[in-house]
């Protein structure tokens, strides 16, 4: 294709007939569940949209505005019920609020590049005090209004959290909205990312990281251990969590994802205004076919996210086998006086550790049943 400016490579694709797959063929087995208070959950979240609806661009207070209407109508206590399925009450509720919030936020950057720049800023200083519990700090000022509406629900975390973990969802929060800077950019210039450009955007600007730092204020009793955090296999886990749900790890040819699949027809749409543009996979894999065009860009996305799962299986699996390695050792080390309580806290690491896995199964199956 010799021209790649966006409005050629929609014009390419517009018309192309692709057959679909089964993704939910590909995680059967995996656990499928939604919260016991989900209709409770849709009630509070359409009341904290009215109550934020500036989060989404609505500054007119009368009910019914077409731009809250919508943000209701994306179901986000679907997306929250499905994503913390076993969460208690209070912890679903605040962190499905962190999800809506996190979702609008980076995507609220318009034509002002500068303006852009200071509230990215702004925000990250301004998530970092809302963390900040402690007693004698004082609060930043808010620089936006959207960013405001932090402090509904960034505070209680905060307040759960101990340094560590506290740390770990600034910094990938900070990420992600570092990701809305050269988003922007792209946007702004109409520049047609390569596949590389594109990985390292998805990868840290999808926001999948953020939501698996709430994992442990979701469940409500869990706490990994840094060493846990630390390890090589967890890392792994979020990568391989992160590439199954918004992109796959850069390789010889780089590929697609759930949600690029499911985004295809979306991104030929193209917005509702400004320019045309390309941030998603599968019409640059269209742009590097020479045959068959759209549906070997699909087939190319689907293949790679076979291979993803299966290198999720086997990351899961040797965490959950080098904690019971691990819990075997400290057990035959023990002394015969020493007291149960050291052998309850081993197995109640052991036990967040597969609930840690199990929530990362959650977070890729639930992200079907949302979309």
């Amino acid at each position: 294709m010799a021209s790649l400016d966006p409005d050629t490579i929609v014009k390419s694709l517009k018309g192309q007939r692709i057959l679909l797959p089964d993704l939910n063929a590909l995680l059967d087995g995996w656990p499928r569940k939604v919260n016991v208070h989900l209709e409770r959950l849709r009630r509070a979240v359409d009341s904290w949209l009215e109550e934020y609806a500036f989060v989404f661009g609505v500054h007119d207070t009368m009910p019914g505005h077409p731009l809250l209407e919508k943000a209701k109508a994306a179901d986000f206590a679907l997306f929250g019920a499905t994503w913390w399925p076993e969460a208690e009450w209070e912890r679903l509720e605040i962190a499905t609020y962190l999800a809506v919030w996190i979702d609008s936020f980076l995507g609220c950057f318009g034509e002002d590049y500068e303006q852009g720049q200071l509230i990215r800023s702004q925000t990250v200083d301004f998530m970092r005090s809302c963390l900040d519990p402690s007693p004698t700090h004082s609060r930043d000022k808010s620089p936006s209004q959207i960013t405001s509406a932090f402090d509904s629900f960034g505070i209680t975390i905060g307040n759960a959290y101990d340094v560590e973990q506290r740390d770990r969802l600034l910094r990938e929060s900070t990420l992600a909205i570092e990701m809305t800077r050269k988003e922007q950019g792209w946007r702004l210039n109409s520049k047609v990312t390569s596949l590389n450009e594109y990985w390292e955007y998805r990868l840290a600007g999808s926001a999948v990281r953020i939501v698996l730092a709430t994992i442990e204020y979701a469940d409500g009793d869990m706490h990994l251990p840094q060493s846990i955090m630390e390890d090589e296999n967890m890392k792994a886990l979020w990568e391989k969590t992160n590439d199954i749900i918004s992109r796959l790890t850069k390789e010889i040819l780089p590929t697609s994802s759930v949600n690029d699949i499911l985004s295809l027809k979306k991104e030929i749409a193209g917005p509702s205004k400004g320019p045309q543009r390309i941030l998603q996979s599968c019409p640059l894999l269209f742009v590097r076919s020479s045959t068959n065009g759209a549906q070997n860009a699909v087939d190319q996305a689907m293949d790679f996210l076979v291979e993803k799962i299966r290198d999720f299986e086997i990351v899961a699996r040797q965490l959950a086998e080098q904690e019971e390695e691990q819990e075997e050792e400290e057990e035959e080390e023990e002394e015969e006086e020493e007291e149960e309580d050291e052998a309850t806290v081993v197995k109640k690491k052991r036990r967040q550790v597969r609930d840690f896995i199990r929530g990362c199964r959650y977070l890729c199956t639930e992200n079907l049943t949302w979309r």
